[in-house]
This record gives C-alpha cells, structure tokens and sequence, in this order.
C-alpha cells in the first residue's frame, strides 16, 4: 500500500468531511493517507472552528512576525514518526517555513495544493515570483479551481499534472438539515427575531474581509425603502461588537450568534437571499446547497470559489458600489420570479459543487501522480 502525507495549514471544521471521505475512498484503492496540520494561525482563530481529531496529527506551530507578514514553523517530529512517505502533497504558500525542508529531503515526491494565484490580498511581485519559482519543484497541482489551474499553466506548469479539485464543503448535512426544519420551528425563529418580511442572511466570519460597515451601509438603505426588511447575521470574530453594537441601534439587525446544523438550517429557511458583499468563498456552496441565493459585488478581493457564482443564474453581482448594492437587494425582494429562478440555478449548481466530488477529483489526481488510474 503506497503512503501520502498532506500537511495542511491548521484544521478548520469545514474540511474534517473531506479529509474523511478521502482517506476511505483512498484505502479502496491501496493508498493510505495520512493528514497532518499546523495550529490556526491568530487572525482566524477568533472564528472558533479550529478542532483536533484522532486521524490526524496535529504539528505544533509557531508564528514569526514580520510587520505586516509572518512566517508559519510548524515542527516536523511527530511527521517523521510516521515517514517515509511516497508522496508529500504541501500547501502552495512561501510563507510555510516546513515547506522547504521536506522539498530538501524529498524533493522529487513534493506536490502542491493551493489558489494557483494570489486571490483575497493585493499582488506582492516578490512572492508570486517566489511561489513560480516552487512550482518548478513540485511533481503535481492541486488548484483549487478551474481559475488558479489556469494561472498555474500560464506560469509554465504542465497541464497534464494539474487536477482542478472543486473545493467544496460537506453540504449534505445542510440539505438534510433544511428539509427537516418544520414550519414550528420556523415561525418560533421569525418570531423570535421579528421577521414578518423581506429577510436577508449573511453568514460567516466576522472581520474586515467580510465588508461589514459596506454591508450594513446598504442595509440601512434597503431598510429605508421596506420597512420591515430584516437582515439576520450569523457568525463570529473579532468584529462581533460592531454587530452588536448595531443590533442596539437598529430594528432591521438581527444578531443570531454563530450558528452550526439545525440552528443553521433554520436561519436560511427565514432568509430570501444571503448579503455576502465583501469576501466569497466557500460559502459559496451553502448558498447552492440552502437554495438562497447570494447577492455581491464584483469586488477584486474574493476567494476562488467566487468563481462558481454566474450572474442572473445563481447570484447577483453588482458593482461594487453601496447604492447600486442595495438597489438590487430591493429589486430582488420585489421580483418573487427572479428569486424563484435564481434558488433554482443555486440547486442546478449543488450538483456539481460538492465534498463528495471534491474528494473523487482530489483522490484522482493522487492516484495519477503516484503512477495510478482509477479502476
């Protein structure tokens, strides 16, 4: 049986499903994964959703400040406990400090996993440079999306040895979730909050890559135009007193803390559409998998999922303007069939966006690396 090794950056809840599903789809075929991670790094961990589970092997993890960047050291003796390994599949990033010592003892065996390009920040010249110059040491690609393997190509990678991963979540525990949500328990949540109209969602971390004061800003409008519009936030972070501070001036902000299973399900039920102004990511796929439709904006920082959005079919994207953002929340509350077409764009898009995939395609290109084929 050949042995992989994937380091991953730290252990968000939302990839314990996948890293699941591929390592039982992996054994199937005679490949034994094992998955090791660093610890959240301090911008992230205000969101709380870092675990530890027993199949996977936590590093302990340093942070070295450097101004505004920092360097990850993550310690290497719990990895070599377990190795050698046949492939190492790594994070695609410059600033993962591990990444460099395994490429020195194993560098024919290194692939990586990431963007494929630099999404959610302003381009530094010198690290994307940097991040080229890795792609020339590493045997295989796992992009994100059909975006960042494009990038790659053009960087000069082969495309033969790139796999186009589809990241996704777990989104059949929502689906099920949502379908189990009773009218009770839905009328005791609208109640609870005052929601008697029109209703947005946004969920998601709390921090300035959200756009919250954009969010609210516009907010403010729609609430101006509908009166009992209500926009219901979920989620946590380091901007939680903005939120709260908001909900005790305003009757159209409903603060629901964050919100995981049932509790989740619910929100969405009550929502029409979800209010993702600022970054879009994997909440792209809750969006798909709820049926609610997200409403954003082009602006030029969202993650790759973003790409999964289409426009009139199971988004709206404006310009990247507060007026014109809140403008189309309130057409999109007067056009019932417009939000009857765009829910069912967001179900069309679920099929294809989805952790099972995510792992057949992820477990295709190890195999294909490794000198395998799928049977």
């Amino acid at each position: 049986m050949k042995r992989v090794a994937i380091i991953h950056p730290w252990l968000p809840q939302y990839r314990l499903e996948f890293f699941e599903l591929l390592i039982h789809k992996a054994k199937d075929q005679g490949v034994d994964i094992h998955v090791f991670h660093g610890e959240a790094p301090p911008e992230w961990r205000a969101r709380g959703d870092a675990v530890k589970v027993d199949w996977a092997t936590e590093l302990p993890t340093k942070f070295i400040s450097l101004g505004r960047k920092s360097l990850v050291w993550k310690s290497l003796a719990p990895f070599r406990e377990l190795a050698p390994f046949d492939a190492y599949i790594l994070e695609h990033a410059v600033r993962s400090l591990e990444t460099y010592r395994i490429m020195a003892m194993h560098r024919r065996k290194v692939s990586f996993w990431g963007h494929g390009r630099t999404y959610t920040q302003p381009t530094n010249l010198l690290l994307e440079h940097w991040k080229k110059q890795l792609l020339k040491w590493s045997q295989w690609y796992f992009a994100y999306t059909q975006g960042g393997a494009c990038a790659v190509q053009e960087s000069g990678f082969p495309k033969e040895k790139v796999t186009v991963v589809q990241n996704s979540i777990d989104t059949r525990s929502l689906e099920s979730a949502i379908q189990s949500v009773t009218s009770g328990q839905l009328n005791e949540f609208k109640q609870k909050y005052d929601i008697g109209g029109p209703a947005a969602i946004f969920i998601g971390g709390l921090d300035s890559s959200k756009r919250l004061d954009f969010l609210f800003e516009a907010g403010s409008i729609v609430a101006k135009s509908i009166p009992t519009f209500r926009l219901i936030v979920s989620g946590d972070g380091n901007q939680r007193d903005l939120v709260e501070d908001l909900e005790n001036q305003v009757p159209w902000l409903k603060y629901v803390g964050p919100a995981q299973g049932l509790d989740k399900a619910i929100a969405f039920r009550s929502a029409d559409v979800l209010c993702m102004p600022g970054r879009v990511g994997l909440v792209a796929v809750d969006s798909f998998a709820a049926g609610t439709p997200i409403v954003t904006t082009n602006w030029e920082y969202h993650a790759p999922e973003y790409e999964y959005l289409e426009n009139g079919v199971n988004a709206i994207i404006t310009a990247d303007l507060v007026d014109e953002y809140a403008s189309a929340i309130i057409q999109v509350f007067q056009d019932s069939e417009t939000l009857e077409t765009l829910s069912k764009g967001c179900q069309a898009a679920s099929r294809n966006y989805n952790v099972e995939q995510m792992a057949e395609n992820f477990l295709e290109g190890v195999l294909m690396s490794l000198g395998s084929t799928l049977d």
